[in-house]
């Protein structure tokens, strides 16, 4: 069922055996779990059903220093699917997303690496990572994973530089088809334009009771729920923390000042450019590109292989290549896509004359390549990124390097935090700051499998790394992240040292739990979504024997 939140009346009181405060990619998974457990279950969402809407909502709003290394408010949202509905990866034009495991190591105790190290090893999600799996990419197959990891034509040392593949799955399974069948589902009810803004506690045991919620104006309703689970975004988790102060004044969970602290992001450096070699390396490395095979996308990466990163205590990180054309046909592209862009406004770019001499100077490429990645691509503005360029006849005619770019993985630092800000949003909740900084240890281990792995790519004759001249180090791709925010709300068995425990519950309340990328301890470099929906698929579980379901 859905109901908007702005037909409620002030004071109404919503009753479920299990509460769930956010509506994106956790949220969704964890309501569908639970409600399959025959158990009833209210799940609040701030936005909008759809189609969504987002705003300009204070609630979305940062404040920061404005260092690169910074979360912006580009990757938040409001609406059923969350985030989902701002993915940028595109299969045939459709938003979509990498859908990839933590490593083993990701979950270790590192020596080299403070504060790192899960409560459970990989072996403990494994069955979860393959129910999230099974639910994203219906046609993943492991062994179809290794095949191709298998296939590298690159000739890397396994001992210090290994090929991945990584794959993808579509944001219409959470903007779309998880909404329709919870809103089919008469064990849910889905309640849009209801913002969560204190945990209720009740003051003689502590234990959490339900939340209180904003549905328009000045009027108020609560959830009353057995179980409270917050599966908002990582920031938002925190917030509802730190602003629950009636009962807690330094707010919940927060006796040990754990509460926003250890945040984390995944960023993209530049890590130069390989000139090949041999032309032909443009012809025999489709595992880089993303593509079908069969009816899964995945795509290759290159990383340092485990064993290195263990001997010598670097964070984990992975690059990918994109091929490249010369500066003129460069040029031209861009051209090309400034008129599309002026021309979807209604207007000619600026110096339209030399705009299209840049065309011009660049039509062979552009007919030979662009069209048929257009076609593939099922967009007018082609671009490599978007993958299909390893099934263009002859790649090493027009393409001259592959461009690499390296995502990196953060280390969990104390100092890095969410903290609430003295401004207030429009439903009264106070706006999130954030402080993010690399710290030596990021750096260092960027730094160091970069050249690592230009050397053996040198080494195993693909060719040589080139960077441009007085290039800077750390070289960001983007500045503020990859919008995967993590941390704030960790997990530890040690109160002192984390916010929940390994089951997500809070440490010292009762009855609430914590679910999203906030929990993470650390994060690995990959995409958090598969990990988010294994820990949903596992706390649904752990719910449903806590319920007797």
């Amino acid at each position: 069922m859905l109901i908007d939140g702005a037909a409620l009346q002030d004071g109404a009181v919503l009753e479920a055996d299990v509460g769930i405060v956010g509506a994106g990619v956790a949220g969704l998974v964890l309501a569908r779990a639970l409600a399959g457990r025959h158990l009833d279950v209210v799940l609040l969402e701030s936005g909008t059903a759809e189609p969504l809407a987002i705003p300009a909502l204070d609630a979305l709003a940062i404040e920061s220093s404005g260092d690169p290394a910074e979360p912006t408010c580009d990757g938040r949202a409001r609406g059923l699917g969350g985030s989902a509905h701002l993915w940028n990866t595109y299969l045939r034009n459709r938003p979509a997303a990498r859908f990839v495991r933590l490593d083993a190591i990701d979950f270790e105790t590192r020596p080299g690496v403070p504060e790192s190290g899960w409560p459970f090893s990989l072996a403990a999600l494994e069955t979860h990572y393959d129910e999230a799996e099974a639910l994203v990419m219906p046609s993943f197959s492991i062994a179809r994973q290794r095949a191709l990891e298998a296939s590298s034509t690159l000739g890397l040392d396994p001992a210090r530089a290994v090929s991945v593949a990584e794959g993808f799955g579509l944001a219409a399974l959470f903007t779309k088809h998880l909404p329709r069948q919870l809103r089919d589902d008469p064990r849910s009810r889905i309640i849009t334009g209801a913002t969560a803004t204190e945990v209720l506690l009740n003051p003689a045991s502590g234990r959490a009771l339900g939340v209180m919620v904003s549905v328009g104006g000045a009027r108020r309703a609560t959830l009353s729920c057995r179980i409270l689970v917050l599966a908002a975004s990582t920031i938002d988790n925190v917030r509802l923390l730190l602003a629950s102060t009636t009962e807690r004044p330094a707010g919940l969970a927060n006796n040990h000042d754990n509460v926003g602290r250890f945040f984390m992001e995944h960023h993209r450096l530049n890590a130069g450019h390989l000139v090949p070699n041999d032309p032909g390396l443009f012809d025999r490395t489709a595992l880089y590109d993303l593509r079908d095979h069969g009816d899964q996308f995945w795509m290759g990466k290159i990383k340092v292989s485990p064993a290195v990163l263990r001997t010598n205590g670097w964070l984990n990180s992975s690059t990918l290549m994109w091929p490249r054309v010369s500066e003129l046909e460069d040029r031209g592209v861009d051209a090309l896509q400034g008129f599309i862009r002026s021309g979807r406004q209604g207007r000619l770019p600026s110096n339209p004359r030399a705009r299209l001499q840049e065309v011009a100077q660049a039509g062979r490429y552009l007919v030979r390549t662009g069209v048929p990645l257009a076609l593939m691509q099922r967009t007018p503005s082609p671009n490599v990124t978007r993958g299909g360029w390893s099934r263009l006849p002859d790649g090493g005619r027009w393409f001259r390097t592959f461009e690499l770019v390296q995502q990196i993985e953060q280390s969990p630092d104390p100092e890095n935090r969410v903290t609430l800000a003295r401004r207030s949003d429009e439903y009264g909740m106070p706006i999130a700051h954030v402080r993010c900084r690399l710290a030596e240890l990021d750096l260092e281990s960027a730094r160091l499998s970069q050249e690592l792995l230009a050397a053996e790519l040198e080494h195993c004759g693909a060719g040589r790394v080139v960077r441009p001249p007085g290039a800077p180090f750390p070289d960001f791709h983007q500045a503020g992240g990859l919008h995967h925010n993590l941390g704030g709300t960790r997990m530890h068995a040690d109160p002192k040292r984390g916010v929940v425990d390994a089951d997500g519950k809070v440490h010292g309340v009762d009855g609430l739990y914590v679910a999203g990328g906030s929990i993470f301890p650390t994060g690995g470099y990959v995409n958090p979504t598969l990990t988010i929906l294994a820990l949903a698929f596992r706390l649904a579980d752990h719910l449903g024997r806590a319920l007797g379901r």
